[in-house]
C-alpha cells in the first residue's frame, strides 16, 4: 500500500488516498471547497499493456449526508503511481440537496513538495463540551459531528494550516445545576474519548499539524491548566499547547511583526470577566447565573430530553438580559449585578436558601453572591478611570454582556492595545466580521452549541469558526452545516465600534522605518482620551497604534504623542485633532510623512489632510 497527498495551488482541492500497486484499487478522501468526500475508485499504469500511454484513474463517492452530494473524478498522472508528481484531475459534483451541477478542472501537486506556505491559523471557540449530562450545551449526539467535520476540515487542509487555537469556552464546568459539584477538565476529556482520545477528532488534527494546537481558557473553563493539556495525548504523542494572561499572538507565516491578537473576549464583560476580588477562585457572577438556569432545565427537561431539545439554549441560556440591563440602565441604576441576579433567580424559579456546590466541594449560599457582587459596577468604573470615562466604559461593559453589544468597541480597543491590525473574540456567541470605518479588523468566531431548534435552515445559529490568513491578514468566517459534510465561507455583517453617537475619534498609525527604537516621551489629550494605553515602545520595522477617543458632546477630539529615538536624537512629535463643529477641519503634523483619510473614504495623496469627515485617520511614517 502506498498513499497520495495532493493539493491544487490555492488548498481548495486536496486529494488524500491509499492506493494497491497489486490491483489498482484506490479509496480515501477528496476535499472540494470545504466539503469532504469519501471516495474509491482505481487506476492503471502506463505501459502496463500494450498500447497504454498514459497512466489514468477515476473515483465516485458521496458527501455522505442525507441528501448526498455526488462527486466524480478522473485524472492523469505524471511520475510514478506510488508516488505521482503532478496530477491533472476533473470533477464533476451533483447535490442532492439543490439539484446543481458543477464542474472543474485542477492541477494537482504532492503535499510535500511544491505545497503552498502553511499561512492560514483556524480559531474555535465555545464548543462548550462537559459530560454529556441533559444541562450541558454540547450534546455528543447533537453536536459531536459538527466538530468532527471541522477536524476533518482542517486535516484535508493541513498543507495550508499553520495552527489551530482553541479559544476558550473549549471545555463547559459552568453548565451544572446548582447542586451538583462541577466536574475537573481531566474529567471532561475522559469522558469524551472520541474527541481527546488518541485517535480522536482533535488528536487527528494535533497528528496532522505536528502538534500545531493551542488552547487558551475563556470563562466556562477558566480553571484550565497547562497541567489539564498533558490528559489530551495523540497517537504521535501531541498535546495542545497552553497560552496564559488572555491573549494570544501567533507567529507570522514570515518571522514578522506579530500583528493578530486572539482572545476569548470575556476579560471585556462585566458579568463574565475573572474577579479578583471574588472569593471563590476569581468566580466572576455569570457563574452563579448559569448554574440557577441549569437548575431550572434539570427541573423543568422531560425525561430524555437535553436543552438541545430547546430553543434558545446555547445561545446562551434563553433569558433576556438585554431587558434586565437597559431597565437599569433607564433607570440610572447602577445596582445593575443586583437587578441581575434578582430577575434571573425570579425566571428560574430559584429560592432565597438556594445553594451552590463548587468545584472544590464547598458551598456558598445565593445570600453570599448577592453581597459579593452588589459593589461590581463601581469597581469597574474605577478600573475604567472613574468619572465619566468610567461610568460609559462600565456600562459599556454590561452591554457587552447583555447581547454582546459594544463587543466591537473592545475588539478595537484590544487591537490598539497590543498594536495589531487583526483581533478575533469568541464569547459572545455570535459571529461577526469587520468593523465599519476603522484601521483594524475585528472578527468574532460565533459558536459550535446550537440547539436543534435554532439550526438552519429553520433557524439561523449556525456552527462556525473562523481562519486567517497570516499572509494577507484576510478573515474568513466559516459556516459547518449538513451535520459537518459542508463546510464553506458565509458574509456576516461588520459592526460599528461606536454604535451610539458620531465617533469623533482619531486613529492613529505609526510606522518605525527609522533604525532606532521610537520610546514613548510625553502624551496630551486637549479633548477626549486615549481608549487604549499607547504603546510604551515601537520598534524599528514595526508600528504602533494610537486611539484618541472624544467623548460625548460638541468638543471632538485633539491630542498628540511625542517618541524620542531610544539612541538619541530629536523627538518624534505627533499631533491629531477631529472636530465636532464643521466651522472647524481635521488636522495633523509629524513624521517624516503622513496620510490620511475620514469616515469610510479612501486613503489621500502623502502629505493631504482629509479636512472634513469623521472619524479621522493617520498613518505616519517615520524613516
Amino acid at each position: 500500500m502506498t498513499y497520495w497527498n495532493l493539493q491544487n495551488a490555492d488548498g481548495t482541492i486536496v486529494l488524500r488516498l491509499e492506493e494497491n500497486d497489486a490491483t489498482g484499487a484506490m479509496s480515501g478522501t477528496l476535499a472540494s471547497d470545504g466539503t469532504t468526500y469519501t471516495v474509491q475508485g482505481g487506476w492503471s499504469a502506463s505501459g502496463s499493456v500494450p498500447g497504454r500511454l498514459a497512466s489514468v484513474f477515476a473515483l465516485r463517492g458521496s458527501d455522505e449526508a442525507d441528501a448526498p452530494t455526488w462527486i466524480a473524478a478522473s485524472g492523469v498522472m505524471m511520475g510514478p503511481g506510488a508516488a505521482p508528481q503532478r496530477i491533472t484531475l476533473s470533477i464533476s459534483i451533483a447535490s442532492g440537496h439543490d439539484g446543481s451541477l458543477r464542474r472543474k478542472n485542477a492541477e494537482l501537486t504532492p503535499l510535500g513538495g511544491g505545497a503552498t506556505q502553511k499561512r492560514k491559523i483556524v480559531v474555535i471557540s465555545d464548543v462548550h463540551i462537559g459530560m454529556g449530562t441533559p444541562t450541558v450545551w454540547f450534546q455528543p449526539s447533537v453536536h459531536d459531528a459538527y466538530l468532527k467535520g471541522i477536524c476533518d476540515w482542517i486535516i484535508a487542509n493541513a498543507a495550508d494550516v499553520q495552527e489551530v487555537v482553541l479559544l476558550g469556552d473549549f471545555f463547559d464546568q459552568w453548565t451544572v445545576p446548582c447542586d451538583e459539584q462541577p466536574p475537573s477538565i481531566e474529567a471532561i476529556i475522559k469522558a469524551n474519548p472520541q474527541i481527546f482520545g488518541p485517535t480522536g477528532y482533535l488528536c487527528q488534527v494535533l497528528d496532522a499539524l505536528g502538534g500545531n494546537v493551542t488552547f487558551g481558557p475563556g470563562n466556562h473553563d477558566m480553571w484550565a491548566s497547562v497541567n489539564d493539556m498533558s490528559f489530551i495525548v495523540s497517537a504521535a504523542g501531541h498535546s495542545p499547547k497552553f497560552f496564559e494572561g488572555g491573549t494570544y499572538r501567533p507567529p507570522m507565516p514570515d518571522g514578522g511583526q506579530k500583528n493578530i491578537a486572539l482572545a476569548h473576549g470575556h476579560e471585556y464583560t462585566m458579568f463574565n470577566a475573572v474577579d479578583d476580588a471574588s472569593p471563590w477562585g476569581g468566580l466572576p457572577v455569570g457563574h452563579f447565573v448559569t448554574r440557577m438556569v441549569a437548575s431550572q432545565m434539570k427541573r423543568t427537561l422531560k425525561p430524555g430530553q437535553t436543552v438541545a431539545d430547546l430553543a434558545g439554549q446555547g445561545s446562551p441560556d434563553g433569558l433576556d438580559y438585554t431587558s434586565i440591563v437597559k431597565g437599569a440602565w433607564a433607570r440610572g441604576d447602577v445596582n445593575v449585578v443586583e437587578a441581575l441576579l434578582d430577575s434571573v433567580a425570579a425566571q428560574t424559579g430559584t429560592p432565597k436558601d438556594q445553594m451552590f456546590v463548587l468545584a472544590d466541594g464547598s458551598s456558598v449560599s445565593l445570600a453570599q453572591v448577592q453581597s459579593q457582587y452588589q459593589g461590581l459596577f463601581s469597581q469597574w468604573q474605577a478600573k475604567e478611570g472613574g468619572g465619566t470615562q468610567g461610568t460609559i466604559n462600565a456600562w459599556k461593559s454590561v452591554l457587552a454582556d447583555a447581547q454582546g453589544y459594544y463587543m466591537g468597541f473592545f475588539g478595537q480597543r484590544k487591537a490598539f492595545e497590543q498594536s495589531a491590525e487583526v483581533v478575533v473574540f469568541g464569547h459572545t456567541h455570535i459571529p461577526q466580521s469587520g468593523l465599519e470605518t476603522t484601521m483594524v479588523n475585528y472578527a468574532n468566531s460565533g459558536f459550535e452549541c446550537a440547539s436543534i431548534p435554532d439550526m438552519p435552515p429553520g433557524g439561523t445559529q449556525a456552527t462556525t469558526f473562523i481562519v486567517i490568513d497570516g499572509s494577507t491578514l484576510e478573515v474568513s468566517v466559516m459556516q459547518c452545516a449538513q451535520n459537518g459534510t459542508q463546510i464553506a465561507p458565509i458574509n456576516v455583517g461588520p459592526v460599528q465600534a461606536v454604535p451610539v453617537g458620531i465617533d469623533d475619534s482619531c486613529y492613529v498609525k505609526i510606522i518605525n522605518n527609522g533604525a532606532e527604537d521610537l520610546i514613548l516621551k510625553d502624551q496630551t489629550a486637549a479633548h477626549g482620551y486615549f481608549a487604549a494605553p499607547l504603546p510604551a515602545t515601537i520598534p524599528a520595522g514595526e508600528f504602533g497604534l494610537v486611539w484618541l477617543q472624544d467623548y460625548a458632546g460638541g468638543a471632538g477630539s485633539q491630542g498628540s504623542v511625542t517618541y524620542t529615538p531610544a539612541g538619541g536624537g530629536p523627538d518624534q512629535v505627533f499631533t491629531f485633532t477631529c472636530p465636532l463643529l464643521l466651522i472647524y477641519s481635521n488636522a495633523c503634523s509629524g513624521g517624516t510623512s503622513f496620510r490620511t483619510k475620514s469616515g469610510s473614504g479612501v486613503w489621500g495623496a502623502p502629505g493631504v489632510v482629509a479636512k472634513s469627515g469623521h472619524p479621522f485617520y493617520v498613518e505616519f511614517t517615520v524613516a
